[in-house]
């Protein structure tokens, strides 16, 4: 953004609205995010964009704060978050279910980017697995938390819509994964499968393969 923009944002917002307490900041805020909700169209998008921007301004310029230094920190943060390949892990799980009704669960998570989990049962190395009758169970993972969140609580919903019966949902956040990182305490390489040697990325815009360093 250029300065001269910003420079002007800030003396209009001085001027036209004065000082204002945090609070009502952050009321109007949320007031324009709420109606990015409400009319999801990209023309009010758009439009709202601006007027996210112009708050953010205003919240700035109120609390005596430095947009470039807020941004900077924002974006060394989420640098620092992907070289560490931290993700969001997020899980759903319902009644157990088998059949036509396993096949609708599947169809359903893979609109929203789940995937369903085969619970295997095995008493000995030479038994033949039998699938759980515990629970079913679907997986998302994301790089950012309120997108996981939309997506599962989506899901949630048009799982209900259709009958299933939800059991419970959480969202974890993987702070150490030592198919990533296993720096605390090395494992050895030539016993771990393949996957585990070179790992894909945890998830979209994450980074693949371990951390070095």
């Amino acid at each position: 953004m250029k300065p001269e923009t910003l420079a002007k944002a800030r003396a209009v917002d001085e001027t036209y609205f004065g000082n204002r307490p945090l609070e009502k900041l952050v009321a109007v805020l949320l007031s324009q995010v709420e109606s990015l909700r409400k009319e999801p169209t990209r023309l009010n998008i758009q439009a709202q964009t601006g007027d996210i921007q112009f708050v953010l301004v205003s919240i700035a310029r109120n609390m005596g704060w430095d947009l470039d230094q807020l941004l900077e920190d924002t974006t060394t943060k989420v640098e620092n978050r992907r070289r560490g390949r931290h993700y969001y892990e997020a899980h759903v799980t319902v009644e157990p279910i088998f059949g036509k009704r396993l096949e609708k669960f599947i169809e359903l998570c893979k609109r929203y980017e789940f995937h369903v989990a085969t619970l295997l049962m095995q008493k000995r190395k030479s038994d033949t697995p039998k699938r759980s009758k515990n629970d079913s169970f679907c997986t998302g993972r994301s790089i950012s938390y309120s997108e996981i969140e939309t997506r599962m609580l989506s899901l949630v919903d048009a799982l209900r819509a259709a009958g299933f019966k939800v059991w419970r949902y959480k969202i974890e956040s993987t702070l150490l994964d030592s198919r990533y990182d296993d720096s605390k305490l090395p494992l050895k390489r030539e016993e771990l499968p393949k996957k585990e040697v070179a790992p894909r990325a945890p998830a979209d815009g994450a980074l693949p393969g371990r951390k070095e360093g």
